[in-house]
């Protein structure tokens, strides 16, 4: 018999619920999300060359070359800056629908060509730049 098997057959050992375990498996990814989100906030402020609280397409480009390490094509930063663009123009339409202030006022920002901090976010992550929105658990093994 496999020891691992014996020492659970003869010693105690720790149950928990299954509504236990996911609450805290979703406590976990929260603060993952979290983190990695405040890391690319930190890494949008760094690139933020004049300061005001929006990405041009130049300094984005600049972003985007750290972040994958200047291995990235210009069509594709364009692709990215134009969809995280479109996210900002979608949030201040439905600011302005539903006079809404606060968090999607801090989503939005910037004029028609300016990303702002929270479109940026959302972009990388979706789009999984740089290794940013990567997998918080990987059941690759099971395939194995």
């Amino acid at each position: 018999m496999n020891e691992t098997v014996a020492n659970l057959l003869t010693e105690d050992y720790f149950e928990i619920s299954l509504i236990v375990l996911l609450n805290r498996v979703l406590e976990e990814w929260e603060h993952f999300q979290a983190q990695l989100r405040k890391k690319l906030l930190k890494k949008f402020i760094d690139f933020d060359a004049n300061a005001d609280g929006v990405l041009t397409l130049d300094e984005f480009r600049e972003l985007m070359k750290s972040l994958e390490g200047g291995n990235i094509q210009n069509e594709r930063v364009i692709m990215l800056f134009n969809e995280a663009l479109e996210m900002s123009s979608s949030v201040r339409d439905e600011e302005v629908k539903v006079g809404a202030i606060g968090s999607a006022a801090a989503i939005a920002g910037g004029g028609p060509d300016k990303m702002s901090p929270g479109c940026f976010v959302e972009a990388v992550i979706r789009n999984r730049i740089g290794g940013y929105g990567a997998e918080f658990l990987s059941f690759d093994y099971l395939n194995n």
